[in-house]
């Protein structure tokens, strides 16, 4: 479950968010706007990467960031995927993936594998990002994230410039995914994109209002 609540942001003197909240509940949503209103910066102080002049966020009922609270972005239990791949060099796609991870572990190796196999990069499993397509490096930034099993999943236009062809092989991890419970913000500017993975979608407008948009349909996880 995840809670805004008078998020106030600032960069030097402007004011991005005056007053903005919003309670997601429960619900993977969708979230749209013109570019420069925010929606990157959104999901980074969700994150904790962003800090705020006040405001609260709240997780699952517990608070994150305050004007007295910071819990470090590594201990929120969200999986990030950004709308640039953000790959180790030196590491393999399957080092990639499994970063962080207890790969030693049989269970751990299983599932990073059949990850791999799911989003079709199993070919290019010991290659380095420098020898990747963009379409490959987003798939492996995908596959990443998803491979954590994290309770909230943030991505940012992770989709953008791909083939219809990969776009629908990544949809469909993407459902498998929230069917199990996982609770995803999604930043996009594809109306495609919003009407393929049938999410409920807010739209973000200057200073930070997020109205829900009429007649989107959601998909609940409670």
């Amino acid at each position: 479950m995840i809670e805004l609540k008078n998020i106030h942001k600032k960069y030097g003197e402007i004011d991005l968010f005056t007053d903005l909240n919003s309670h997601f509940g429960k619900d993977s949503v969708c979230i749209v706007g013109r570019s420069g209103v925010g929606k990157t910066t959104l999901l980074r102080i969700i994150a904790g990467l962003e800090s705020i002049v006040q405001g609260e966020i709240w997780l699952n009922n517990t608070l994150m960031t305050s004007l007295d609270t910071y819990i470090h972005p590594s201990e929120r239990n969200i999986s990030y995927v950004f709308q640039n791949p953000t790959l180790w060099p030196h590491m393999s796609v399957y080092e990639n993936i499994g970063y962080g991870l207890s790969v030693a572990n049989q269970n751990v190796e299983n599932r990073i594998l059949k990850m791999i196999d799911a989003l079709e990069i199993g070919h290019i499993k010991n290659k380095k990002p420098h020898h990747l397509s963009g379409g490959e490096a987003k798939r492996v930034a995908v596959a990443r994230a998803l491979v954590r099993d994290k309770p909230y999943l943030l991505m940012d236009e992770p989709l953008v410039h791909l083939d219809q062809v990969t776009k629908e092989l990544v949809i469909r991890q993407l459902k498998n995914y929230l069917s199990k419970g996982t609770q995803l913000i999604y930043v996009t500017h594809d109306e495609d994109m919003v009407m393929q993975l049938g999410l409920k979608t807010f739209v973000l407008e200057p200073h930070g209002k997020l109205q829900e948009k009429e007649g989107s349909n959601g998909l609940s996880n409670s």
